[in-house]
């Protein structure tokens, strides 16, 4: 062919040794009405060019005429090959080329013997000041469920160019992988118009995972993730107790916690033989034991024999008023002979269990124990000076709805003032926890509000103004440190704030302190705990 035939041939050496790309990709706009041979030879002359001509033109080529991408020489392979340069000539042939030029240059990246793709594109996101390559870059990563591309994108969740910020948002939530979730988490507290859109987008990306993924998702080092995770699996019900049963076999503290705040709450039958087979084995933790016998006292009653009395005599507090809760659903006649023994012996584990049965408000147990003459004399000298009042409330509920009102005349209430310590909120989902922060206050002559949802704590602030508030990390809808940075935000409060978790995490301690939680206190915790906490943080 001559040059009056075709003036690709004619002009494309000249054209690509000035470096004019712009006239380049004019002339290549014949590309398609060229003969095949003219198009290989016009291939060859741009793939000897340099990069900063070569990647342009080649990447315009595939965008151009996609149709052409067939045979054993296209405009994509001469890419491909093209990109074997260094990376500071891949940058300014990004700075040259259009949005979707970028993007096709590098979806033609390849993994080498020395970088993966992911690590390329990782490196250079680091070095490139270019906008439009990083933003390209970004997106390509988007596309890729890698570890160390979310890793990458991550930072950019709080750089001060919002267009940076937004694309690193949408390639995370494209991925949607484990670690993409965590660093969309671990990004919230920046501002609340962030926080929101974080929140919808990961509510979004849950929405579309499965059972498997979720339960995943249980073992995350970030309270918010953790919290989504766990709503999700709720709402889906008994489908998953099967699997959460497996996660009770996983050397995963946390995981095992959370498996079991769910096997409660869904309160499906079949997940009781599995958590009392857990139970045989001894836990060593016992926040573990703790959650086990809570999740005991929510499931549907059967008629089994089962050693739940073991629990009273467990080296833990907490611990064996959580089986105290479960022998009480779960009570049948063989369990009230076991705690009647208990109360013969009239020691230290007597005196506990009864006064626990009280503030626990075990009532089942209550009623069957009333014949009994110690645990009377003990009940009614108990509900007169040391029950906080709203226990004596809803016993007498009961006692009226039993046909006992005379156990209620033999009780002789001594008059008590107002509470003369602090205003103190106690917020956990746990029902238990919040009674067992309510009988350790009371004792301490504090006026104690105790709330299992964060938003009625937050909704109540205003009305009682509390000198401390002690929140628990890991609750249903929100997390305590996303509670603390409603308060802190939306209230001006600067009242101070105890996390207390059953959880270490670094990263859960970094976005706590983030929000404005003045200090951690570790659970199961003790009264002299609560009360160095009051003592230490309020003037």
């Amino acid at each position: 062919m001559n040059a009056s035939q075709d003036p690709i041939v004619d002009e494309l050496s000249t054209v690509l040794g000035n470096k004019d790309l712009m006239k380049a990709k004019g002339l290549l706009g014949l590309y398609e009405q060229s003969s095949p041979g003219t198009r290989q030879w016009a291939l060859h002359q741009v793939r000897a060019a340099v990069p900063t001509m070569a990647l342009p033109i080649l990447a315009y080529l595939v965008a151009k005429f996609p149709t052409e991408l067939s045979g054993p020489f296209h405009a994509g392979i001469a890419l491909e090959q093209s990109l074997a340069c260094a990376d500071d000539d891949l940058l300014q042939a990004l700075g040259l080329e259009t949005h979707e030029e970028k993007l096709i240059t590098l979806s033609y990246l390849k993994s080498t013997p020395e970088r993966t793709r992911v690590a390329r594109l990782v490196d250079l996101l680091k070095t490139g000041d270019d906008l439009g390559a990083k933003l390209a870059i970004i997106e390509s990563l988007g596309d890729m469920r890698d570890a160390a591309a979310s890793a990458s994108l991550a930072p950019f969740l709080i750089q001060s160019q919002p267009v940076l910020r937004e694309a690193a948002m949408r390639a995370l939530c494209r991925q949607g992988t484990f670690s993409a979730l965590e660093a969309l988490v671990g990004a919230m507290g920046r501002d609340r118009r962030s926080d929101r859109t974080i929140r919808k987008n990961l509510n979004d990306i849950l929405a579309g995972h499965g059972p498997e993924q979720l339960s995943q998702l249980l073992q995350s080092h970030h309270a918010g993730l953790r919290v989504r995770a766990k709503d999700r699996l709720r709402e889906m019900g008994s489908a998953v107790v099967p699997l959460l049963i497996r996660n009770l076999q996983l050397d995963h503290i946390d995981c095992q916690i959370h498996t079991l705040n769910l096997l409660g709450e869904i309160g499906d039958k079949a997940a009781l033989a599995p958590i009392r087979t857990f139970l045989f084995k001894a836990p060593e933790d016992a926040n573990v034991r703790f959650a086990a016998y809570e999740a005991l006292a929510m499931l549907p009653f059967q008629r089994e024999p089962f050693a739940l009395a073991a629990g009273l005599e467990d080296g833990d507090e907490s611990v064996r008023i959580a089986a105290l809760k479960a022998i009480n659903h779960h009570l049948d006649d063989r369990l009230v002979e076991g705690v009647r023994h208990i109360l013969d012996a009239r020691d230290k584990t007597a005196f506990f269990a009864m006064g626990a049965i009280i503030d626990q408000e075990c009532d089942a147990l209550f009623l069957k124990l009333m014949d009994h003459p110690f645990f009377e004399r003990f009940a009614l000298s108990y509900l007169a000076t040391k029950a906080h009042p709203d226990v004596l409330v809803a016993l007498r509920k009961v006692l009226i709805n039993n046909g006992h009102e005379a156990f209620l005349e033999k009780i002789k209430p001594q008059r008590g003032g107002k509470p003369t310590g602090h205003v103190v909120f106690a917020v956990d989902d746990s029902q238990l926890i919040c009674r067992i922060y309510r009988k350790l206050l009371h004792e301490g002559g504090h006026e104690i509000h105790t709330f299992t949802r964060p938003q009625a704590a937050i909704e109540a602030y205003a009305e009682h103004l509390p000198h401390l508030i002690f929140v628990d990390l890991n609750m249903p809808e929100m997390s305590g440190i996303e509670m603390t940075r409603i308060l802190r935000q939306d209230h001006n409060s600067t009242v101070p704030i105890v996390m207390v978790t059953t959880q270490n995490d670094q990263e859960d301690r970094q976005a706590a302190g983030q929000a404005g939680v003045t200090r951690y206190l570790n659970k199961p915790f003790t009264r002299a705990e609560l009360e160095a906490a009051i003592g230490e943080l309020i003037e």
